[in-house]
């Protein structure tokens, strides 16, 4: 009986080597053999930087694709709502710092009133 290893086919395309790692990773936990070329020169930054390719065989190809569409949904929404909290977050900052920026107007006003009341005593 023989065995012949699937054929590696291209899954996705991706700039860097860790979004490479964490897609291996993904596919892994659901069963399914990964591997990365072009790993060595996604750092490169030159005029033609290198991209990570994700292999999988392609008897897995249909089912790796879709573990992909959903680990991504997945990461854009986890995205999504850290860019709402940080937009909250940077909303809530600034209406400190106007808090702030008032509070000292009204204290600098004061003391330049008490400076002016001690000076005509």
């Amino acid at each position: 009986m023989s065995t012949t290893a699937p054929n590696p086919t291209k899954l996705t395309e991706v700039r860097t080597d860790m979004e490479a790692a964490m897609i291996v990773a993904v596919l892994e936990e659901h069963g399914i053999d990964a591997f990365l070329t072009g790993e060595f020169t996604s750092g490169f930054r030159a005029e033609a930087p290198g991209n990570v390719n994700v292999l999988v065989g392609d008897t897995d190809l249909v089912k790796a694709q879709q573990i992909l569409r959903e680990f991504r949904t997945q990461s854009d929404s986890e995205s999504t709502n850290k860019d709402e909290q940080s937009g909250q977050s940077f909303r809530d900052i600034c209406r400190a710092l106007v808090v702030v920026g008032l509070i000292a107007t009204a204290l600098s006003m004061i003391i330049r009133l008490a400076t002016l009341a001690i000076g005509e005593l």
